[in-house]
């Protein structure tokens, strides 16, 4: 199998399972396994990362430009009911845990990408999360210390096996907020997160060992099937059935353990 033909597998599953509360990141790893795929491995789940970015921008377009907009009115007493400035501080909240965690901790949440069966064990993890959200309740209204701690969750789910998205949406669910305000709010979260990560793994990386055609091909293909996948998922989220993706997370993350 062609190494082109690999990376547009990857980018299909990628695009598929990023925003699905599945983790990407163990599909991944199980799927470079049996093509065992050694080289550049972060750098390939990266770009798969940005493929899905640009779903996530393209989608949330508006709440984008309106934080953007927001900017100048950051430090302004009488603008601080604004959405877009609401939003700016939510972001910031949560994005640092995550980039601590990340940067603390960059070496094993890459040596974790090459054992498979740490991503099953937490699969079962985020299945368990996922299930929970069942039992939840709108209840409160976004703060900056909620924002926090869902980047804790965020940090986390730098390991295969632990969904970003589920964790996220299913901490923001935990804590009582509106389902849908959850949902953007978990890929607005996401995207410092991402970039920030792919930004550090493409300076670090040795892109003249690469086949750019291979990485190429990877991006276009989880750009498709992510932004797919992300116009599925938000009625799920909204009519209260996150907790159903618990029964696929429990099954593969069993099969990992079994089989791999």
């Amino acid at each position: 199998m062609s190494l082109i033909f690999q990376a547009i597998i990857l980018g299909v599953i990628q695009g598929l399972t990023e925003f699905f509360p599945i983790s990407s990141s163990a599909h991944l790893v199980i799927f470079q396994h049996f093509f065992s795929i050694k080289k550049n491995v972060v750098l390939l789940d990266s770009v798969l990362h940005a493929g899905t970015l640009l779903a996530i921008i393209l989608l949330f377009w508006k709440e984008i430009l309106e934080i953007l907009e927001s900017i100048p009115s950051l430090f302004k007493k009488d603008k601080m009911d604004r959405e877009g400035v609401k939003l700016f501080y939510l972001i910031f909240a949560g994005t640092i845990p995550t980039a601590i965690i990340g940067a603390l901790f960059k070496r094993e949440v890459e040596s974790a990408f090459l054992l498979p069966k740490l991503s099953g064990g937490l699969l079962l993890f985020t299945s368990l999360i996922l299930f929970l959200t069942k039992f939840t309740r709108e209840k409160s209204e976004a703060k900056i210390t909620h924002a926090f701690i869902i980047g804790i969750f965020q940090g986390l789910a730098l390991l295969p096996g632990i969904s970003r998205s589920g964790v996220t949406i299913a901490s923001a669910l935990a804590i009582g907020w509106k389902r849908e305000y959850a949902f953007k709010f978990s890929f607005l979260l996401s995207i410092p997160a991402v970039l920030g990560a792919n930004i550090l793994e493409i300076y670090s990386s040795e892109l003249s060992g690469s086949n750019l055609l291979v990485l190429i091909s990877g991006f276009i293909f989880s750009f498709i099937f992510g932004y797919l996948s992300l116009k599925i998922l938000s009625p799920i989220v909204k009519k209260g059935k996150f907790y159903l993706f618990s029964i696929y997370c429990l099954i593969i993350g069993l099969g990992i353990l079994v089989f791999l």
